[in-house]
């Protein structure tokens, strides 16, 4: 394979994991930022349908009331009171303009809190849908040979319809996606673990919830979430979140917070360790970029203080070969992060105790420090030739290895002394 060829096969692949992630992050971000919006609009659909009641029941409570008599052989004589005619026409004209009021409610229906996260669910689920379909399309690219005589056949019409030899591959492509896709989750990961040879990794994903989320984006979006027959057939008890003796068929399935967010995250795990596997399969030559893609997603993933994603991810990442001895120590600093930041003690300090800090560079050592939470430690090591290469100070005052360091009161005062005095080195240099 020429060299050309794979980065362009490497750059695929990176588009496809940046796409996913940032599709997966920016819907929980949205969720997060409108759904307080939604439960305000919910709030005054409410309180809109509480004062179209309060008028109703004050025209009802207008209507007179009947008199009622005892007559002398002591039965009871009904009359009515007698209502004016300006006083009827009072009332019809209140009963109509409530109606009026009455009338905007579809506009202003409530549970746009569930239907926002409803939806969520259902946009969640395809964006690992079309991962799945963009790996395996990433498969046929880097080895079309692998494509069979019946994979490649098209009929007339069908070739008709393509432009050139490169629409044809396309077309065939997606016939080929299609069907394995159309077993749902229990063949895809079938073909991918039969066909491709690619390890699911069922030790770090929960491969059961996310059958169920599938399952559930299905009833929500054909069955009004309500169970079915076919969803207590699919979906196995102890992945639902709801208690086993709830669930049956007939009860509405709702999404929550702690769902929504348990779901998101095992579909943001299963979508980096995939392409990570493959990526190091399919292409071994290029290492150092699938590195350097996982590398900046760890990054970002300590940025949003997604430890439990962080960490698992940092279990995988411990296993897999890389390209350099710094970019394995990038990487498990990430893991011991994760931990740290998650308050398991006991791990990190196994962890810590695992790196050679005489063979660390100065700039790795800081970040040791951090994570021991070793300040004069930490201040030592920042005054070291090399300690600042290749960061910003940004580094130390938003990133997530140093939040706890920067409490100091002195902490800022020798960040600004020690890119004072490299700054000054390079203008002599």
């Amino acid at each position: 394979m020429s060299i050309t060829k794979s980065v362009k096969q490497s750059e695929s692949l990176a588009k496809v994991m940046d796409s996913f992630v940032s599709n997966v992050e920016g819907l929980r971000g949205f969720v997060e930022n409108i759904k307080p919006v939604a439960a305000a609009h919910d709030k005054q659909v409410g309180e809109e349908l509480q004062t179209l009641k309060s008028k109703i029941g004050d025209v009802i409570r207008s209507i007179p009331a009947r008199v009622k008599e005892t007559a002398e052989e002591g039965r009871l004589r009904k009359t009515w009171e007698e209502v004016a005619e300006d006083k009827v026409e009072k009332m019809v004209t209140s009963i109509l303009d409530t109606y009026q009021e009455y009338k905007k409610l579809p506009w202003l229906t409530t549970s746009r809190v569930e239907i926002l996260q409803r939806s969520a669910l259902v946009m969640l689920t395809s964006y690992f849908d079309y991962f799945l379909c963009d790996l395996i399309r990433c498969y046929y690219k880097i080895y079309p040979e692998s494509l069979s005589d019946k994979d490649l056949s098209l009929s007339v019409i069908e070739l008709r319809s393509c432009a050139d030899i490169e629409e044809a591959v396309e077309l065939i492509l997606n016939k080929k996606i299609e069907n394995i896709l159309y077993g749902g989750l229990e063949n895809e990961k079938l073909f991918m673990k039969n066909y491709l040879k690619v390890e699911l990794r069922e030790d770090l994903i929960n491969w059961d919830v996310i059958n169920e989320a599938i399952e559930r984006r299905n009833i929500s979006v054909h069955n009004d979430g309500i169970v079915n027959r076919r969803y207590l057939k699919r979906v196995k008890r102890r992945s639902m979140p709801e208690a086993a003796a709830v669930v049956k068929e007939g009860v509405k399935l709702g999404v929550s917070d702690d769902y929504f967010r348990k779901v998101s995250d095992e579909i943001l795990v299963a979508g980096v360790i995939l392409m990570q596997t493959c990526w190091r399969k399919w292409l071994t030559g290029r290492l150092k970029d699938a590195d350097r893609n996982l590398g900046s997603h760890l990054y970002v993933l300590s940025l949003r203080k997604e430890h439990d994603v962080l960490e698992r991810i940092g279990l995988f990442a411990k296993e897999i070969k890389v390209h350099s001895r710094e970019t394995r120590h990038e990487i498990d600093m990430y893991y011991c992060l994760a931990v740290k930041m998650k308050g398991e003690t006991s791990e990190l300090n196994v962890e810590l105790a695992k790196f050679d800090e005489a063979s660390l560079s100065p700039q790795d050592m800081l970040h040791v420090s951090a994570l021991k939470n070793d300040l004069q430690g930490f201040y030592e090591n920042l005054e070291k030739p090399g300690a600042l290469t290749g960061m910003a100070k940004v580094d130390f005052y938003r990133g997530p290895f140093f939040a706890e360091l920067s409490q100091d009161s002195n902490y800022r005062k020798r960040i600004e002394e020690a890119f004072g005095k490299e700054d000054k080195k390079t203008t002599r240099d």
